[in-house]
């Protein structure tokens, strides 16, 4: 991912909208170059002080928390879907296995 294509996703990074692949790039990409970081951070920080203009139950809401917990949350889900997809691959080559098998057996 390049930077141009990180700044068009912060938006729908922050609002949790899209792929899993394409929020791997992005904290790749993010956790790779401190310019998009400090980007990133200035587009949160807006865009929640913009959310707290219009909730006065938000006024004591910790953003940069919340940052952290956001990207944390995500690494979480990358994670995950990388033990699926390893999971799904090793069920399907053992079922390769286990029809090869009772195949050659007959």
């Amino acid at each position: 991912m390049n930077c141009k294509s990180f700044d068009r996703l912060i938006g729908s990074f922050i609002e949790n909208k899209g792929e899993i692949r394409e929020a791997a790039e992005f904290i790749r990409h993010m956790d790779a170059c401190e310019s998009c970081r400090k980007d990133f951070e200035t587009d949160f920080y807006a865009f929640w002080g913009l959310k707290m203009l219009g909730d006065p139950d938000l006024d004591s809401y910790d953003i940069q928390e919340e940052m952290d917990r956001m990207i944390t949350d995500t690494r979480a889900r990358i994670k995950n879907d990388q033990s699926i997809r390893i999971i799904i691959g090793l069920l399907i080559a053992a079922a390769c296995i286990i029809v090869l098998f009772i195949i050659l057996n007959h």
